[in-house]
């Protein structure tokens, strides 16, 4: 797959991930192996470079790539919601409902129907499995044990300098951007999932990319996914 998912109409985006969930479970039958194909998910600070990162990742592996406005988006869409929840069978969507009520424990928060439809989209999207999910509280709502649950984080000042050049803006003007988009997505953890992204146990992997670049980060991170779920990379791309 050459495109990023957020270049692709919706509707194939759905399409070719339910499909690509019932290869990888025909695969896994025919290895008789029980365990899903595993996902990635990417929470970043603001500037850390995560296109970059996940455009090499999509490069290497194949893997779809969803962003917060591609989930939402499906999460919105009634249709394509029921598309991709109905490609499983009543006892994974069971489970889908099960899981949600142990994430969230709060009453309130269970009954708001937005992160609701938000965690049935990202569940699923994981289950099918080779997904790169990026932010919305991803490595919080899916399993660890089914997930390689990633940070890219960087100094403000490479931060700023990174949007700077990315929006054409100067560096004050993009520090600022910086610093409000961090506590808009601080405060949506805190709100949802009363945790904050800054502690790293909620991780398996930390990577500093003003130290490392897009290039390696991604090395790096494939490197973790292979070790962790014991495949190897051949095994990891998509068919």
């Amino acid at each position: 797959m050459s495109k990023l998912a957020k270049e692709i109409p919706i509707e194939k985006i759905v399409s070719r991930q339910v499909s690509l969930g019932q290869q990888s479970r025909s695969r896994m039958a025919s290895k008789k192996k029980s365990i899903d194909y595993p996902s990635i998910s990417i929470s970043r600070e603001t500037g850390s470079g995560e296109s970059e990162v996940v455009a090499e990742l999509n490069r290497i592996l194949g893997w779809s790539i969803y962003d917060k406005n591609i989930v939402e988006k499906i999460a919105n869409n009634a249709e394509l919601n029921e598309k991709l929840i109905d490609a499983f069978d009543e006892k994974t969507r069971n489970e889908f409902q099960y899981w949600i009520k142990a994430v969230f424990q709060n009453s309130l928060i269970q009954s708001d129907q937005y992160i609701r439809h938000l965690s049935e989209v990202i569940l699923s999207l994981a289950k099918c499995g080779r997904a790169v999910i990026i932010g919305r509280g991803a490595n919080f709502i899916l399993p660890k044990g089914q997930t390689l649950d990633v940070r890219l984080i960087a100094p403000i000042q490479h931060r700023a300098y990174y949007m700077a050049d990315k929006l054409n803006i100067d560096y004050e003007k993009a520090k600022k951007i910086v610093i409000y988009s961090d506590n808009e997505r601080q405060a949506f953890l805190h709100k949802f999932f009363n945790s904050s992204e800054f502690d790293p146990l909620n991780y398996d992997l930390v990577i500093n990319t003003g130290n490392v670049n897009y290039t390696t980060a991604a090395k790096i991170i494939i490197a973790a996914l292979s070790a962790k779920f014991e495949m190897p990379l051949d095994e990891l791309k998509a068919v």
